[in-house]
């Protein structure tokens, strides 16, 4: 029924002053390819015009990189601790970001060379949450922002990501937590 009337519309229109019809359906053709045109623009410039804040994804990444780099196949690297006394290494703590093959170099784009735009601490705990040691790197003023700012989400502090690993040490288990802190707001918030 519906295409019976339909086909009877089309029918009118082509037997009635055929360039009176063309025009008008060539106008609306027209207005109807103009609305979706500036539809697909506004939608397309909506979603390119802000940028993306990756700064979670690179904390993320850190993280993996590190955990990596500490603990092989669920086995602590056998230099991370000193073998006479049990406690986090030295060597290993100072020469850490050597080690890991980790960099906080960023671009100088925003005048960031003037200060660390990274933060990264590992802790180690024994099975009973005993503190074995730790290594921290870079401004330590991106752990207090993410402290402070606590559950509310504000875009111009620091991202903050904070993980924990269980890894094996001489068979016994050991927790690592992993926070990084990443600041780069020029770039990532608007």
């Amino acid at each position: 029924m519906l295409m019976r009337k339909w086909e009877e519309f089309i029918l009118f229109f082509k037997m009635s002053n055929k360039k009176g019809a063309e025009k008008y359906l060539s106008i609306y053709w027209f207005m109807i390819l103009i609305i979706v045109a500036v539809g697909i623009y506004g939608m397309v410039s909506l979603y390119y015009n802000h940028p993306y804040d990756i700064r979670e994804l690179e904390a993320n990444i850190l993280v993996n990189k590190v955990a990596d780099c500490i603990s092989y196949e669920g086995e602590l690297r056998p230099e991370v601790f000193n073998e006479s006394n049990g406690k986090l290494s030295k060597e290993f703590e100072n020469d850490f970001l050597n080690t890991c093959n980790i960099t906080f170099n960023v671009e100088e784009e925003y005048d960031w060379g003037k200060r660390e735009q990274y933060y990264l601490e590992v802790g180690f705990y024994d099975i009973s949450l005993v503190s074995l040691g730790s290594i921290s790197k870079g401004e330590k003023t991106w752990k207090e922002n993410c402290l402070l700012k606590g559950e509310e989400e504000y875009e111009i502090f620091s991202k903050c990501v904070n993980k924990r690993f269980y890894s094996l040490y001489r068979n016994k288990p050991l927790l690592i937590e992993v926070f990084v802190g990443i600041r780069k707001t020029e770039k990532n918030v608007k």
